[in-house]
């Protein structure tokens, strides 16, 4: 335990945990160990495991000093770009690359696995037409190669959203930091303008679209690149237009996915404003009923 508390002050288990450590979450098992000895758990017992570059105040930090630059450099070209979009990206552009990595590992695996199947049921037929006919170690390297797919797909499939998902909540923080620094510094006159509603909203709702997005924003890209795939693959097999049949039945369903995502976005519109308003008259209540009091 006191080795567990003395570690944050140097590095954390993520940190210190090695390659295989990470891509298995082996490095989580001192506190499944300890969780499971003493059935119950603190906050404070997984602060070992946190990465220093998730601290808010260094999350912060970081994001103000970057946009800093940004504006300072637009500044003097003329230009007012979104600089909140290009500071994400400076930050986080190699973090963006391991993401993409994963998914094309992932992307692999399931384009993969099923030619390996194929090539397994394949040998499983000739041999029960004519035993002995194809190597035995040849239906044995495919077995093991269809377990192999499922075992690898588990380890990568939960890197990618781990990945994702932090990269997500890393930004989310850094937002929330910015949406508080920016109000702290406005004057009375712009804060009377705002809507407290808007600014709780952005602060507590709207930014949980990072945790939610970035854990699959690569298949904007990664979708089509594996559709394509499964397209040529197919043709080659069954022909194109055999292929392309298949795949327009697929097809098909995009415009009825997008007209329900736009009929749920102004549905999410509406919510947000009628949210500001439920907020802003309960701040105006509170304010009133405390005033009186």
């Amino acid at each position: 335990q006191q080795q567990q508390q003395q570690q944050p002050a140097s590095r954390s288990a993520y940190e210190a945990a090695g390659l295989w450590s990470r891509v298995s979450f082996s490095w989580v098992g001192p506190l499944i160990h300890k969780g499971w000895h003493s059935l119950q758990l603190g906050p404070d017992d997984a602060r070992f495991l946190l990465p220093q570059d998730t601290d808010a105040p260094q999350l912060s930090q970081q994001f103000e000093t970057a946009y800093g630059k940004l504006k300072a450099k637009y500044a003097a070209r003329g230009k007012h770009p979104n600089l909140t979009t290009l500071v994400l990206l400076r930050l986080y552009w190699p973090a963006l690359l391991r993401h993409s990595f994963w998914v094309l590992c992932e992307v692999g695996i399931r384009l993969l696995s099923p030619l390996a199947l194929r090539e397994f049921l394949q040998w499983l037929q000739a041999d029960s037409a004519a035993p002995g006919s194809s190597p035995a170690w040849r239906g044995w390297c495919w077995a093991v190669a269809v377990a192999s797919g499922g075992i690898c797909m588990t380890l990568v499939h939960h890197q990618f959203f781990w990945i994702g998902m932090r990269m997500g909540f890393c930004m989310r923080q850094q937002v929330v930091a910015a949406i508080h620094a920016k109000v702290l510094r406005l004057n009375s006159a712009a804060v009377a303008h705002a809507n407290s509603g808007t600014i709780i909203n952005l602060a507590s709702n709207d930014v949980r679209r990072f945790d939610e997005g970035f854990s699959f924003w690569l298949f904007c890209w990664a979708g089509p690149l594996e559709a394509g795939m499964v397209l040529l693959m197919v043709s080659l097999e069954l022909g194109f237009v055999p292929a392309i049949c298949g795949m327009a039945a697929m097809l098909a369903v995009i415009p009825l996915q997008a007209l329900l995502v736009r009929t749920v976005a102004g549905l999410r519109r509406n919510t947000a404003a009628r949210t500001d308003e439920r907020v802003r008259l309960t701040g105006e209540v509170i304010q009133v009923g405390s005033s009186s009091i």
